[in-house]
């Protein structure tokens, strides 16, 4: 059986395993985690997937401004190999978004394909006017978790 579970410190160099097995290694090089460098992330929305203990899935958020505002940065988000195709990565999704919106928060972001992120309300960022530099503005959808429409303008990375 598979339980989501808050993510924690014990579970870092597991999850860090997981997204070099997904992504690659070179992941690091990608634009999204220059986002990543100056803050962490938003722990109370950390998510991982246990089988018997073992990480199978994980999901984290980052916060970045847009504007005078603050917005999550949604992933990464992934699971293990074996795992693929039977729901946990909704399930993440799906948790951590709710928490997300308990907690406030108004508007998420990513950088994936906007096929897939459809299904959970995403939409393409370039509807409010919404940009990331140096990405592919296709692959940049967002949701709206409060009333409001998010502002025109570029994510930026949160300095601290």
């Amino acid at each position: 059986m598979v339980a989501i579970v808050p993510s924690a410190a014990r579970y870092d160099r597991p999850i860090e395993l997981l997204l070099d097995q997904a992504f690659g290694a070179d992941r690091r090089q990608k634009t999204s985690y220059r986002f990543r460098e100056t803050v962490g992330p938003v722990a109370s929305l950390g998510r991982v997937a246990l089988v018997n203990d073992v990480v199978v899935g994980s999901i984290q958020y980052w916060p970045v401004t847009l504007g005078t505002e603050r917005a999550l940065l949604l992933g990464p988000v992934a699971t293990g190999p074996a795992w693929t195709g039977v729901g946990i990565g909704s399930c993440l999704i799906l948790s951590s978004l709710a928490a997300a919106k308990t907690e406030g928060w108004a508007h998420v972001f990513l950088v994936g394909d906007p096929r897939y992120y459809q299904r959970f309300g995403f939409r393409p960022a370039s509807e409010w006017g919404v940009t990331m530099a140096d990405e592919d503005q296709w692959r940049l959808p967002g949701k709206m978790l409060g009333p409001a429409p998010p502002p025109a303008g570029e994510l930026m990375p949160l300095t601290k």
